[in-house]
């Protein structure tokens, strides 16, 4: 129940990836009865008689299928059109620097904190879209328009008309879907994987946001 109200409640959310629930029977008893070897030949199912029936959630797997794409006619709208595919997000957390991956395109422009005669580029939460160096954009204040080109690049179109490029827009390819863990907002955390037995290069990699992969509203 809480599985599904929880997809019902996020139906509309940007980037939203629901979850699907799978049962397993329970066995609550089992009877050990006595039994007459000349009427069980052929018997295929175990001896004695079970009692008790009902199920379980034995796993709640995420759910990667393409959702629809609209035009908002935003500029720093962005819909990525292959699944398995995620933005990288920067944030601070306790005062350390981490990232988390999410499918949500919405950005917005804020002033960049490290040059106040700069901006950047940001989620709804304020946190940080990053190129695939693992770093932020930064775009001059006397721009006019940003534009994504067919290769993933992202470009400011200056008021004078001249371009300035901003850098590479990278998505990450997650291989292993199954091993996000939820981090609200619709947003997803890699976990250790060395404590799974996991190596970087088994589980993501990074791709261009080029085109065909990332469309830009």
């Amino acid at each position: 129940m809480d599985t599904l109200s929880h997809n019902m409640a996020n139906s509309n959310t940007t980037g939203f990836k629901r979850r699907e629930a799978t049962f397993s029977d329970l066995l609550f008893q089992q009877v050990n009865n006595n039994t007459d070897t000349r009427y069980e030949t052929g018997r295929l199912t175990p001896n004695g008689i079970r009692v008790g029936a009902g199920a379980k959630i034995a796993q709640t797997a995420l759910r990667m299928e393409q959702g629809a794409i609209m035009q908002t006619g935003r500029e720093l709208d962005f819909a990525i059109a292959e699944r398995d595919h995620f933005f990288e997000i920067g944030s601070v957390e306790n005062g350390q620097a981490t990232s988390y991956l999410t499918r949500d395109g919405s950005f917005y422009l804020s002033e960049d904190p490290q040059n106040p005669n700069a901006l950047t580029i940001v989620n709804a939460k304020g946190a940080f879209l990053l190129d695939g160096g693992g770093n932020r954009f930064t775009l001059p204040m006397n721009f006019s328009e940003i534009k994504l080109s067919a290769t993933g690049e992202l470009e400011a179109i200056l008021n004078d008309g001249t371009t300035q490029d901003l850098g590479q827009l990278q998505l990450i390819r997650v291989l292993k879907p199954h091993l996000l863990e939820a981090a609200g907002d619709s947003g997803f955390k890699i976990p250790d994987l060395a404590g799974l037995g996991f190596a970087e290069a088994d589980v993501f990699e990074q791709v261009p946001g080029d085109e065909g992969r990332l469309i830009q509203s």
